[in-house]
């Protein structure tokens, strides 16, 4: 009898994680079917130099979009499941001051880096301004996110996610003509656009949640020191791992121009797209790992995990691969994107795999070792990076990419081994 219970427990987990996760991808083909629209807006009307800022504007915003996130969801839902809903109030709170203070930080540094590197020119700093605003918006769907998180109700946050989308595809569809005229500054209106899209789904999702748990709202409850200190290393790894995602972007523009980073930022956008689906499965997931954590299955239960994630992985890389020669559909200008694009391809089974690899040891409270991962990852790739870009180019970044993936694939293996990690799950 209890072995037939388990069964229809181990069957309602997967259903609901599959309902989830097919929720969170049909929303993201939507939303990627809105990107591509949107992209190709902006690929007739700025041209590739021009794209090529907004590229480089939403990549520098984009580094402080973890320091915003700062892994606080994770510990959210894990350590406070029991009185989660009455911290709801002070957590959007909390979330929404974070991203202020992040705001306020990234614009002091652009104006610094400005000075030193004419590359990021005066619209550039006009567009960190106006993308920044973007991040007390990104808080506060951040926070709502963790409520339906904890509902298993995903397929509610896929559809803010893509509503904000349509937002900034309509808004861009109605002023595309204005800023196909202002050719300099079209890149910061199109900016613009994806930020009041940001901000429409952190306020749409604070009007969905029930009222009175938002009775606590508060920047900074009495419990914001205890939840960052618990939180910080799994936060600091986020920020080190955008870095190297979006470094090879900074140092394009800083030795290539703006037309190298829009060649390398289509064939990233699409790359990206395919990077979700295990980020959408783990999140799908993750509430209900957090239960069983301590159980003698969770390390069985990986082991298939990444043998999925290899196949499915796999096979989409051979269709991007595939695929790479499509993208000058968009504009003739963007056949640089294609080996790009075929080159970051390579690496899509190596991403699958370390992104459960990486929740196992979230789960296992071994955060900080992470840190040491994604800090020894983040710090070759920017090394590598500024060695070989300058002289090889978008190729090389995106070889770049791959390798330190590759590393971050090693180094995780290496330590579940030489700790025994799993052997807590079957001990």
């Amino acid at each position: 009898m209890a072995g037939t219970i388990s069964i229809v427990k181990a069957i309602l987990m997967f259903g609901r994680a599959f309902y989830n996760t097919a929720a969170q991808l049909l929303g993201r083909i939507i939303s990627a079917a809105i990107g591509f629209a949107t992209t190709l807006i902006l690929a007739q009307t700025l041209g590739l130099a021009n794209y090529g800022e907004f590229i480089k504007i939403t990549a520098f915003i984009s580094l402080f979009y973890p320091a915003v996130d700062l892994g606080l969801n994770a510990v959210y839902l894990r350590d406070y499941k029991k009185d989660i809903n009455q911290k709801l109030g002070g957590f959007i709170g909390l979330r929404i001051f974070l991203g202020g203070l992040w705001l306020l930080v990234s614009l002091f540094l652009i104006h610094l880096i400005s000075y030193i590197n004419p590359a990021f020119s005066p619209v550039t700093r006009l567009g960190v301004v106006v993308a920044g605003l973007a991040l007390p918006g990104y808080g506060a769907y951040l926070a709502v996110t963790a409520y339906f998180q904890n509902r298993e109700r995903l397929d509610v946050v896929a559809a803010l996610s893509t509503l904000g989308n349509v937002v900034t595809l309509a808004l861009i569809v109605a002023t595309a003509h204005v800023f196909s005229q202002k050719l300099e500054t079209g890149a910061v209106l199109a900016i613009g656009m994806t930020t009041a899209g940001t901000v429409f789904s952190g306020g749409l999702g604070i009007l969905l949640t029930p009222r009175r748990l938002l009775k606590q709202f508060q920047p900074l409850p009495s419990w914001t020191s205890q939840i960052i200190k618990r939180a910080w290393p799994l936060g600091l790894t986020l920020v080190l791992n955008i870095i190297y995602f979006r470094a090879d972007t900074l140092i394009l523009a800083s030795f290539l121009g703006n037309a190298a980073v829009g060649a390398y930022g289509l064939a990233y956008k699409f790359f990206e797209f395919v990077l979700v689906i295990p980020t959408f499965f783990m999140n799908s997931l993750y509430p209900n790992l957090v239960d069983q954590k301590s159980s003698r299955s969770l390390w069985p239960f990986f082991q298939k995990m990444v043998l999925l994630m290899l196949v499915v992985g796999s096979a989409l890389a051979m269709m991007t691969f595939m695929g790479a020669g499509l993208l000058p559909l968009v504009r003739s200008e963007y056949t640089a994107s294609v080996p790009i694009l075929k080159i970051l391809s390579l690496g899509v089974p190596v991403f699958f795999v370390t992104s459960p690899l990486m929740w196992f040891m979230v789960l296992q409270q071994q955060v900080k070792p992470l840190l040491y991962i994604y800090a020894t990852a983040a710090a070759l790739n920017i090394v590598l990076n500024l060695v070989f870009v300058p002289h090889y180019g978008s190729q090389a970044a995106a070889v770049i990419t791959a390798a330190t993936e590759v590393l971050v694939l090693i180094l995780e293996l290496g330590y579940i081994k030489h700790l025994k990690l799993w052997q807590r799950q079957t001990n």
